[in-house]
């Protein structure tokens, strides 16, 4: 029932990064982040709402979930035309040569995704296996909530990177590029390790204490 009902809105998890990626390209950054906290609070709402009080149970998750995408969604669609205005220029690259370099680029990293994804359903089928009571999929949960804190600085960084990469060749400054790039990939590394270290300590302390 949840995936039934999940699936009708599925495209919108392919549009809402793209809205998001063409509002950044316009240095509106800020909006993106302040759509996403109301979405979230809503989809919060609704599903105390849905589950505790009309008792829809799984139902209500989805349709929590459905109306808080679509929301999303609607607010980016809002702010892009209130916020950006492309001007008429006849110096700008033909549709099909953007087209062209966008799925040279993207195709590759659509199935690298795919790949980690189809990836992810073979580890779960299996654990699933092997542990019919669920512990090691509530573990395997926990570890990758956790992991996606160093995961979400590492994806901000590179996000920001692309963008003022993006502007810095457009005004020929190809050295501060390779410099940005440098330090982006630096500060990326050292705060992965440092959240990988973080989380190495807290699962060992855990241990020691479940094991007293």
């Amino acid at each position: 029932t949840y995936m039934q009902a999940i699936g009708v809105t599925l495209f919108l998890n392919a549009l809402i990064p793209i809205g998001n990626s063409y509002l950044r390209c316009f240095k509106h950054v800020k909006e993106p982040l302040i759509i996403i906290i109301i979405s979230n609070v809503i989809n919060v709402i609704l599903n105390a709402l849905f589950i505790f009080v009309f008792k829809y149970g799984v139902l209500g998750a989805a349709l929590a979930t459905i109306i808080s995408r679509v929301i999303n969604f609607v607010l980016i669609m809002i702010v892009i035309k209130k916020r950006i205005i492309i001007p008429k220029n006849q110096e700008m690259i033909k549709k099909r040569e953007v087209l062209g370099m966008i799925m040279k680029i993207g195709i590759p990293s659509a199935l690298e995704n795919a790949l980690y994804n189809i990836g992810i359903i073979i580890i779960t089928y299996f654990l699933n296996q092997m542990d019919p009571n669920g512990l090691n999929m509530t573990v395997r949960s926990y570890a990758s909530q956790i992991s996606s804190f160093a995961y979400a600085i590492t994806l901000a960084l590179t996000s920001t990177n692309i963008l003022f990469v993006g502007w810095m060749i457009g005004r020929k400054e190809y050295d501060k590029c390779f410099k940005l790039t440098n330090k982006v990939t630096l500060v990326g590394l050292a705060s992965a390790i440092v959240v990988s270290a973080l989380a190495a300590i807290y699962s060992c302390t855990s241990e020691a204490e479940w094991l007293r």
